[in-house]
């Protein structure tokens, strides 16, 4: 079990030239991620996770947040960013899960994990060529998800 990751020389050089801008793709991700929170911080249901120590950078490669209201809510709101056009994509699926990992080590249960994935995570759209225009959709998109029409419901659930 495994993959090969090597890059294609054209990859390579992609990335050769996007690392010279690293610093510019880190702010933009930064500004992002501080609009995210400022914009869904208070709602109901929503925790962000902790933020980082001392003098640590936080790389901002996801923005993930975690929807306490339960999976009920969490699917709700899935379904409403969706039909806004918001393009999700939920990352690191647990790896106890996977085929692969299954072979060498049989059920492994890890329930915490399993309910933070499958119930509560919610990861939004974050890159550095992300407009102002389409972070404050995302944040709207979020805010109707969990403010309006049914979401009261699956929050009173």
């Amino acid at each position: 079990a495994g993959t090969n990751s090597t890059l294609a020389e054209p990859a390579c050089a992609v990335g050769r030239v996007q690392l010279s801008r690293l610093g510019e793709f880190a702010a933009r991700r930064a500004a992002i991620a501080k609009r995210y929170d400022a914009g869904i911080r208070e709602l109901p249901g929503v925790e962000l996770l902790a933020g980082t120590r001392g003098g640590d950078v936080h790389a901002n490669h996801l923005y993930t947040f975690r929807l306490t209201a339960g999976a009920e809510a969490r699917d709700f709101l899935l379904g409403v960013l969706i039909d806004s056009g918001v393009e999700l994509q939920q990352r690191y699926f647990p790896v106890h899960l996977m085929p692969e990992w299954r072979l060498k080590s049989g059920e492994t249960k890890l329930p915490v994990t399993e309910r933070v994935w499958f119930g509560e995570q919610v990861q939004l759209p974050i890159y550095p060529q992300l407009s102002d225009d389409l972070v404050d959709h995302v944040i709207t998109s979020v805010r109707k998800g969990l403010l309006g029409g049914d979401a009261g419901r699956a929050f009173s659930r």
